[in-house]
């Protein structure tokens, strides 16, 4: 996580992280200081271990950017490959587009669902795709808990290289972002990816 604190004077930050297991709230990341006109770097491995995290940063002084990278390394022991990364949102709605998306010709394609409220939430999905509406059983109705991230993989649905997403929260407001990956061969590493976050109206 990258921390921007444009302003001429420090800041103070908490970072809130929303797991596939719930809310974590390291101490060490409480009232972080972000001193004027400086950027700081937060590496979120040091304190989760998962495929499922995102995170909210509140400051409670002032106003700041934020931004996420990630990086990873097609084996162990290798150099960094491939990385992305993403702006911040500055708040959850109930409706959120992602325009893009493949499962075909080796990309995957993930949609990440955050709940950053207190109580749990259900969102449907409806795909959009070259031959028109799918809306899969499986992710109707589908709960996201208090505090977490849920990520769903959507060549379990459909296989095509033409897949829009609409999340439909009806009970709360979520906030959705869009990866997608691409390996040359089956069983190999990934070797591109890309992401960004949904559009809400």
């Amino acid at each position: 996580m990258l921390v921007q604190n444009p302003g001429g004077s420090p800041v103070h930050v908490d970072f809130t992280l929303n797991t596939g297991g719930g809310e974590v709230k390291p101490p060490e990341l409480q009232h972080v200081e972000i001193g004027a006109g400086s950027r700081r770097t937060f590496l979120l491995n040091a304190y989760v271990t998962t495929t499922d995290v995102s995170t909210r940063v509140s400051c409670t002084d002032g106003l700041v950017a934020c931004e996420r990278a990630m990086y990873w390394r097609p084996g162990a022991g290798v150099p960094w490959a491939v990385g992305h990364n993403g702006t911040g949102v500055y708040r959850s709605n109930p409706v959120w587009y992602l325009p893009e998306g493949a499962t075909d010709l080796g990309f995957e394609s993930y949609v990440l669902v955050q709940n950053p409220g207190g109580s749990p939430v259900h969102v449907d999905f409806t795909l959009n795709t070259g031959v028109g509406e799918v809306k899969p059983p499986e992710l109707q109705h589908v709960e996201i808990g208090a505090g977490s991230r849920r990520t769903f993989n959507l060549g379990n649905y459909v296989k095509t290289t033409d897949v829009s997403t609409k999340v439909l929260c009806r009970d709360g407001r979520v906030i959705c972002e869009r990866a997608v990956y691409w390996r040359p061969s089956p069983g190999s590493p990934w070797t591109v990816g890309h992401d960004s976050r949904g559009i809400s109206p």
